[in-house]
């Protein structure tokens, strides 16, 4: 656990105070610069310890509809920080905040621990994929969504992000898979729809939750991007409305 926190701190991770609507958080996490710098002194993988851009709006669109969050169970995939998750937890039940790193899961840990909201966290590793064992003990809970953001990023985890939501909707077809993505290679999205095709998902691009609302503060880089798009994944056919 220290050299965990050792690395996390050599890496540039640290609490930052972060202002949405009416709540405060304080979100540990790093910069692209901090984490550039520390790529060059040390293998591994930094990418879930900053906040990206469409995390910024996947928290928007909670914030926007956050009725539909009151009193139920989220599960956030690929969470990094865990921002998103812990906004959810602002109106939810309870939210499981997911990750496949294992550093990445002592830094939520730390956040869940440093943000008290209305609802129950846990954090748990997670990896992808139909087959994947660390999978089976969340497909025998109910969820009422399950969200993500910025998770695509090359065609083999589009796959096995998709295997993975298709198994958590099938345990709970009335569920809706929120997913915001920052569109970056061409390949990366074809794969996206021609999976969701080939595993039979019905997607839906959403409208932009607007303008962040007044007072908001949060450590993401370069949020005003256009290409952050925003999917509603279900099963085929879906009866709930939106």
């Amino acid at each position: 656990m220290s050299d965990t926190l050792d690395f996390l701190r050599f890496t540039g991770v640290r609490p930052r105070a972060m202002q949405l609507g009416d709540y405060d958080f304080n979100i540990s996490c790093a910069t692209s610069w901090e984490l550039d710098r520390a790529a060059k002194k040390l293998p591994g993988d930094f990418t879930g310890l900053k906040i990206w851009p469409a995390s910024d709006v996947l928290c928007r669109y909670i914030f926007k509809y956050s009725d539909e969050f009151v009193n139920k169970r989220v599960i956030e995939l690929g969470a990094g920080t865990g921002i998103c998750g812990i906004v959810a937890a602002t109106f939810s039940r309870h939210v499981a905040i997911t990750d496949g790193n294992d550093i990445v899961v002592e830094l939520l840990n730390a956040n869940l621990q440093a943000n008290q909201p209305k609802g129950s966290m846990e954090a748990q590793m997670l990896y992808w994929g139909a087959s994947s064992s660390s999978l089976q003990p969340f497909l025998t809970q109910h969820w009422d969504w399950i969200i993500g953001a910025d998770l695509m990023y090359n065609t083999v985890a589009v796959e096995l992000l998709l295997q993975t939501a298709k198994a958590l909707l099938q345990s709970n077809p009335q569920s809706r898979f929120i997913l915001t993505h920052r569109r970056r290679l061409a390949d990366v999205d074809e794969t996206f729809h021609t999976t969701c095709e080939q595993l039979e998902l019905n997607v839906t691009q959403l409208e932009w939750p607007g303008d962040a609302p007044d007072r908001w503060h949060i450590y993401a880089e370069d949020t005003a991007d256009t290409d952050i798009k925003i999917f509603m994944i279900t099963l085929l056919p879906f009866s709930a409305e939106q």
